[in-house]
Parts: structure tokens; sequence; C-alpha cells
């Protein structure tokens, strides 16, 4: 009999469109949330993930693809598992400028204020005469709309500070060094912030940095923000592979060091022994995770699975190869080595030789097999 995994198989196409229609066309954009796991060979899984970035793109999603492979400046992995280094990579590539720009103009379209082309938003005694408007009223609603935002319970403390003086200093920019809006972008990066903005931070009433025991939160937050800045929601899609693999140990390295070793006993010159070096170095894995990464991978998972319904307007999707889900082996990586995440996407009631698309886990064959 086929195993579990080569059974019940969908196109990459037929899964995207239900996907869209269920899940990122609406129940998204109006605060629902998702995760969904698939899995199939590199070209299926191409296939999704060059389909999220065009829907995610056409429904004006955040769309961000964390690869767990790739490595990071400094040659550091990505350390996805990490809560606070997920949090950094879906946030990566945001312009929070931009979207504090947005929610600004938004705030002054609710106060009747309208910006017109080539007016900056910091020239507010231009931006006051050109709506008839008293530049004191102005600046006074403006700060009024700030600390009602500022007691919005919808997001942390400490978030909705930052993101609320970042759309405020639009208006009223800082101009000291550095300046506010310079601290809260770094703030909201995960960055150190430069010199001197310990007083900025302070100013704002933010004391701490994002770190393991809050970056659940500022996530949640995150996810709230984007929805208010215009955006559909947020879509992230996480690329799993790079966690199956299982390390290959030093045999790797070994054969490299004794073909240099051959290579400088013939007498090769320097470029010679780089290439091999390099090529070596390309045929390997750029990124391998201990054991402890991987399960702290599963188990970040498994609380995003248990947690889904927190992060309104989130939809993550995770990528897998099928022999992840196929039978123990010896020296393999298997899902039932975590069984909370086993049972959860693993254990659904359904047909055992058709496709549930709505499935928590699906698998995929390819668009042209």
């Amino acid at each position: 009999m086929p195993h579990e995994y080569e059974l019940r198989r969908l196109t990459p196409d037929e899964w995207l469109t239900g996907f869209d229609d269920r899940y990122l066309a609406d129940y998204v954009p109006s605060g629902g949330s998702v995760v969904r796991f698939v899995s199939g060979d590199a070209a299926a899984l191409d296939d999704v993930r060059e389909g999220l970035e065009r829907i995610g793109a056409d429904r004006q999603y955040h769309y961000r693809y964390l690869d767990a492979e790739v490595r990071q400046p400094y040659s550091r992995a990505p350390r996805l598992h990490a809560i606070e280094c997920f949090y950094s990579a879906v946030t990566d590539g945001v312009d929070w400028q931009g979207w504090a720009r947005r929610q600004a103009e938004q705030v002054l379209d609710r106060l009747g204020v309208r910006v017109p082309d080539g007016c900056r938003l910091g020239d507010i005694e231009r931006l006051a005469a050109l709506n008839g408007r008293d530049r004191n009223w102005l600046m006074q609603r403006y700060q009024r709309e700030a600390d009602e935002t500022v007691q919005d319970r919808a997001m942390t403390v400490e978030f909705r500070s930052a993101v609320t003086n970042l759309w405020v200093d639009q208006l009223l920019p800082d101009t000291s060094s550095p300046g506010r809006a310079e601290v809260l972008t770094s703030w909201l990066r995960g960055q150190s912030a430069p010199l001197g903005g310990a007083r900025v931070l302070r100013g704002c009433q933010i004391y701490g940095r994002i770190s393991p025991t809050n970056a659940r939160h500022y996530l949640v937050s995150f996810c709230e923000w984007a929805r208010r800045t215009g955006h559909s929601g947020v879509l992230a899609v996480l690329d799993f592979r790079a966690y199956e693999r299982v390390g290959q140990g030093r045999g790797g390295a070994e054969a490299v060091l004794g073909e240099i070793r051959a290579a400088l006993a013939r007498g090769e010159d320097l470029d010679t022994i780089r290439r091999i070096a390099g090529k070596s170095e390309d045929e390997r894995p750029s990124v391998k995770y201990s054991k402890a990464a991987y399960m702290q991978m599963l188990s970040l998972l498994r609380r995003f699975i248990d947690e889904i319904d927190r992060f309104p307007g989130m939809a993550l999707v995770v990528m897998t190869k099928p022999q992840f889900y196929g039978p123990d082996l010896a020296n393999e990586r298997r899902f039932r080595d975590y069984n909370a995440l086993h049972t959860r996407i693993g254990q659904e009631v359904s047909d055992r030789l058709r496709a549930n698309p709505d499935a928590a886990l699906v698998h995929l064959r390819r668009n042209d097999a």
C-alpha cells in the first residue's frame, strides 16, 4: 500500500485557487487568520511560492518569503525558530516611514484636511493654509488623534506608542539628532538604537527591546497595524525544508580538505585552490540546523497553530518535502518527532483517495503531472 503522503494530491494551481477564494480574498482581510502546511517536490513548491507572491501583490498583502536556507549578513543563519528572528524576518523590508505617512494621511482625512500634491506633511503652515485651517487647531486635533490611538488596546503598549509617534513625526517632525523617526524605525526593526536613541525611546515610553519574551506580542501588533495602513493583511511563506535536513557531520569538510591537500601537493596555484574550496562550499547546504533548533521550530509552529486566531489578518503557509511525512527512518527527521504537531496536522478525518483542499496539510503534485 502506498504511504499516506503518496495519496490525496492536488496541483499547486488547484490549491492556490481554493486558498485564495476561501481565505485571502475576504476572510483574512476581515481579520481572520490561517495556518496551512503544503508538501511537494521543488517544482511544485516553487509554483506555490510564485503563486502566493502574485496573489499577495494583487490583493495588497504585506508578503514575505522566509527561507531558512539563506544566510543573513555576516554569514549568520536566519534562526527562524527564534520568535524574535521570525518577527524580524516578517517585518524585513517594511517601509516604516511610508506606512506611517499613509496612516498620517488617514488621520488628516478624518479631520477633513486634504494633502495637495507636492505639499509635504511636515510643512504644517502651508498645509493648514491650503485647507483654510488654523495651524494651532490642526496641531491640537492631530495630537488628540494620537492620544486616542495610544489608548488602543489592540496593540501592545510599546508597539502602539512607537507607530503612533512615527506617524505624529510625519506632521510634527523631530529635528534633533538622532531624530524620533530614525530611532523608532531602528527599534521596530529589532535593531539597536543609534547613539543617543535611549533618550528618545524613554520620551516615547519605550523601555525595552524586542526579545524572545515579547516578540510574539509585537508580531500580533504588527499584523493589526498592517491592516490599519491599507494592507489586506500579512502573508508569510515559511520554507521549512532546511530544518528537515540532518547535518552531514565532518565527512564533507574532511573530503574538501583532502582535495585541497592533493592540489597543493601537485603544486596548483592559489586560484585553483580557491576554486576547489568555492565549488565545495556551493555543493554543501548553506545552513544546517541542530536538533535543538529543529525541535524549537516545531514547537514554534505548534504554537502558531494553537494561537493563530490572536494574529489578525495573518496567513502563514509552511512549505515542506513529502518525505517529511513518510515512514520513520534512522537519521531522518519526520513530523512525528514532535507529537503535538503530528496530532494537529496529521490526524484529520479525510477521504483516503480524494484531496481535501481545506486540510491543515495538503500534499501537492506538479501542475504538469
